[in-house]
């Protein structure tokens, strides 16, 4: 099912890639792909393991090379600084998508996969906060801060 909703959030995003400059192709491909990925691992023919290394690799891409990012997916240059850590932040999204898919694909619950993500979505939180990537779109560090702590909360929680 992680295919379909991969597809449709790509889905969702091609205005944004519009704005940006980006051609539609690349994205629509993309969705081709992972609706033909769902389709076969609804039938059991394609290991778990593929959707967590395709939320895994595509988010890390995202989230440490946004700019190797744009220029992938042929995003003219001249991406705004709050533009590029918006795409930063997909990739961690995508992380965190993927640790919850691995915490299943490894037998895990509910409950510990949605452990997993808030841990994964914290430490992005606290990373944007602390490193200084919230200066440099003139943000205070607060929020990014307090967010990881919601995140380690909620994780706590999902344990208990």
């Amino acid at each position: 099912m992680s295919h379909f909703v991969a597809a449709a959030t790509i889905f969702a995003s091609i205005p944004s890639w519009e704005i940006l400059g980006g051609p539609k192709l690349p994205a629509t491909l993309w969705c081709v792909f992972l609706c033909a990925l769902g389709k076969f691992a609804l039938e059991g023919k394609v290991n778990p393991w593929v959707a967590v290394g395709l939320y895994l690799v595509n988010g890390a891409q995202f989230y440490l090379a946004p700019d190797m990012t744009a220029d992938m997916y042929q995003i003219p240059p001249g991406m705004s600084v709050l533009a590029k850590k918006m795409l930063s932040l997909q990739g961690g999204s995508m992380i965190c998508g993927g640790a919850y898919l691995a915490a299943l694909a490894a037998g895990k619950s509910q409950a510990q996969a949605f452990a997993a993500a808030f841990a994964v979505n914290g430490l992005t939180a606290a990373k944007f906060a602390l490193t200084g990537e919230a200066e440099e779109i003139g943000a205070p560090r607060t929020g990014p801060l307090v967010w990881a702590g919601i995140s380690a909360v909620l994780a706590g929680l999902a344990l208990k």
